[in-house]
């Protein structure tokens, strides 16, 4: 299965330490974070971990997460879609400021 994360990630340290917190653990497959969308996408066998496994294994590596539902996925190929994502990065780098 496939899941999609919400996390609070500031920088390519914070996207490096969310991947290594889940790479090999048991039922993980692969994961991908992406520090632009402040999101990691998890392949995992769902028999051996559920979503809250995968948060709480994220949550271990010193970050917050939540499950995006598949609805509110933002579909960055358009151009609405970019430019969510584009003002989404502007206000987390002023936040984080």
């Amino acid at each position: 299965m496939k899941a999609i994360f919400s996390i609070n990630m500031h920088c390519s340290a914070c996207k490096a330490s969310v991947e290594s917190g889940l790479k090999g653990k048991e039922g993980i497959l692969s994961c991908s974070a992406n520090l632009i969308t402040n999101s990691i996408e998890v392949e995992y066998n769902d028999k051996l971990i559920d979503e809250n496994g995968i948060i709480e294994l994220i949550k271990k590596s010193g970050y917050k997460a939540s499950l995006i539902e598949d609805e509110y996925v933002i579909n960055t190929s358009d151009k609405k879609g970019k430019i969510y994502e584009i003002i989404k990065l502007v206000v987390g780098i002023i936040l984080a400021s």
